[in-house]
């Protein structure tokens, strides 16, 4: 009983070991002398005879994406050829397969029809696991592929390995993103081994506003992860608009979710090296509002559940505007100040104008300006004409007459001495004063007129423009 329950013990402490079924054993990711087109993958089988009907063999970009069919003998090779069966010359195929293995790098997945991981090779790295695109030595394991390490080394589909491997080159990859689709697989020409490719990254996902300018710029990569500059790049933004150039601008006049595509060209080689990118941009309405002003601030609100950016925007109160600079975003169901030591806009109604000149709020009420009065005189004279005085200067002298047929002066008397103008029912009670207020606004005006004629000129005296005639 003691000896059992040791030998339980022994098994429990102890791994158990899973002799190795069917795994991946080489990989030409960089094709053939001959043609680039001509990749192919693979299979070893260290075990009995395996049906891999259902199995699958998936990269990490989703391409190539292969679905096994058929059954792998024991201790022997299968070889997936890419399109067809010309791909490998003397070698029947086990199957073929289509899409292109990335040249900066892919993640092998081989999984069984359960999905379960049977085995997998990491060659994100820019394959730096193995393989060589100049000299076409594939990555490949060394030995019997089921303890053999990865190497780079001469290709030898559907047979063993090489016991020993050059050594590996190390490079770098593009930084990844969803929307890499990648370029057109290296080709052999006349020109040195430059291994022409291109990789465009338009960046992630995003979520813009109706009405405000979008920057879009294209990354572009060689085909070893080396960022360069590429400015033949032509855009669509969905929405029936185009572009060209590195870095663009968009404005969005709808809402509605959009895919913008650039298609980018690599010059300087004997066939055109070309890459097309894609990315997914959701245009929302302008949910952003005035909530409050006072003299110290203006407060807007972000009232949806996005971000939103409202570069450009415009607050406008009366002559005074601010428009919000560049990259200024609100985050959902927030609230931003914006001081009076900013916007220089202090009260009074504000308005909120998208950068295309829509009006998206108002807040407040507009200030009515105080009426400006042209004098200081008494309030009895609130309007007062220009008083012509020419020729007819002989009438001003003679007083009393003046004033009767001439009261808007004799209103501007009043004015001058700050006494009100009597009402017509009173004018008799008054005449006495009349007398003597005409008799001192005649030599005053008489006085004044003396000087006009003599320098023909034009004063202004308070608040009334008296206009002279030379006789």
């Amino acid at each position: 009983m003691k000896c059992a329950v040791c030998v339980s013990l022994l098994v429990l402490c102890f791994p158990i070991l899973v002799n190795a079924s069917v795994m991946i054993s080489e990989v030409a990711w960089m094709g053939s002398a001959d043609d680039a087109n001509a990749e192919w993958i693979e299979l070893y089988n260290d075990g009995e005879s395996q049906d891999v009907s259902g199995w699958t063999l998936v990269a990490s970009d989703g391409q190539p994406s292969i679905t096994l069919e058929g059954t792998i003998g024991s201790h022997a090779y299968a070889l997936l050829e890419r399109t067809d069966d010309d791909t490998v010359a003397g070698v029947t195929m086990f199957m073929k397969f289509t899409g292109a293995l990335s040249n900066v790098g892919e993640e092998l997945q081989l999984r069984n029809q359960n999905g379960a991981l049977v085995d997998s090779v990491d060659g994100t790295d820019g394959w730096s696991i193995g393989g060589d695109n100049v000299s076409k030595d594939t990555l490949q394991r060394s030995g019997e592929p089921s303890v053999g390490a990865w190497i780079t080394a001469p290709a030898s589909p559907g047979r063993g390995n090489s016991g020993v491997g050059t050594s590996s080159r190390q490079s770098h990859t593009a930084p990844r993103s969803k929307s890499i689709l990648y370029g057109l697989p290296d080709e052999e020409d006349s020109k040195p081994r430059l291994e022409p490719a291109l990789v465009l990254d338009l960046g992630e996902e995003r979520t813009v506003t109706v009405g405000v300018p979008t920057v879009f710029l294209a990354k572009t990569f060689k085909e070893r992860g080396e960022e360069i500059v590429v400015e033949d790049i032509e855009w669509n933004f969905g929405d029936g608009t185009t572009g060209k150039g590195r870095e663009v601008t968009h404005t969005y006049r709808y809402e509605g979710s959009y895919v913008v595509t650039a298609k980018g060209n690599r010059k300087g080689y004997l066939r055109e090296i070309t890459d097309t990118a894609h990315l997914v941009v959701h245009v929302g309405k302008p949910s952003v509002e005035i909530v409050h002003v006072d003299a110290g601030y203006i407060e807007l609100k972000n009232t949806s559940s996005e971000v939103v950016e409202v570069s450009g925007y415009v607050l406008l109160s009366g002559t005074s505007h601010f428009t919000i600079p560049k990259n200024t975003h609100i985050l959902p169901d927030t609230l931003v100040r914006l001081s009076y030591a900013t916007t220089k806009i202090r009260g009074g109604e504000v308005r909120l104008f998208r950068p295309d000149g829509v009006l998206v709020s108002v807040y407040g009420t507009p200030i009515v300006p105080t009426p400006i009065q042209k004098s200081a005189v008494h309030p009895s004279v609130q309007k007062g004409e220009p008083v012509s005085l020419g020729k007819k200067s002989a009438t001003i002298l003679e007083g009393l007459e003046f004033l009767d047929s001439a009261p808007e002066f004799a209103e501007t008397a009043s004015a001058f001495t700050n006494i009100e103008k009597p009402h017509e029912e009173d004018r008799s009670a008054s005449r006495t004063w009349l007398w003597i207020l005409g008799l001192i606004a005649s030599i005053a005006t008489a006085g004044f007129t003396v000087v006009l004629l003599r320098h023909e000129q034009q004063e202004v005296i308070e608040g009334f423009m008296i206009e002279s005639e030379k006789e």
